[in-house]
């Protein structure tokens, strides 16, 4: 979703949870992070495995949904919130045809998102 100069974003946190434990990055982090890297992934429908399609820089991360009043989150009448948020400019989205990048060394399963911070987990990518 964009909304004026932000992007907005979902991924499924996993298969049995609706939120993320943030304190599993940055002890203490409360109900969101800011400064993340998130590295949104999807399976490649025609070679199999998985590939890099997009990240958010300098990204906020939630814990849990946030409740939009969005149009443009809406389908058939029901509203989608968001996990993620990041400026505009901070935000990339390959192509299909350019998305190339393998995921390598293990599965995400459900997870269609990794992230990292800058903070005292400056290496770690979660996921």
């Amino acid at each position: 979703m964009v909304n004026k100069d932000r992007v907005y974003g979902f991924f499924q946190p996993g298969s049995k949870s609706k939120s993320i434990r943030l304190e599993r990055v940055v002890p203490g982090a409360g109900d969101k992070l800011s400064h993340v890297l998130i590295v949104f992934i999807a399976r490649n429908s025609k070679s199999g495995g998985q590939r890099v399609v997009g990240w958010y820089r300098n990204a906020i991360l939630y814990g849990g949904m946030q409740p939009s009043d969005s149009p443009e989150r809406a389908y058939k009448g029901e509203r989608f919130g968001y996990i993620c948020g990041a400026s505009a400019n901070d935000a990339c989205l390959f192509p299909t045809r350019l998305r190339n990048v393998s995921v390598i060394g293990g599965r995400f399963g459900c997870m269609t998102g990794l992230f990292g911070t800058k903070t005292r987990a400056r290496n770690r990518l979660m996921y």
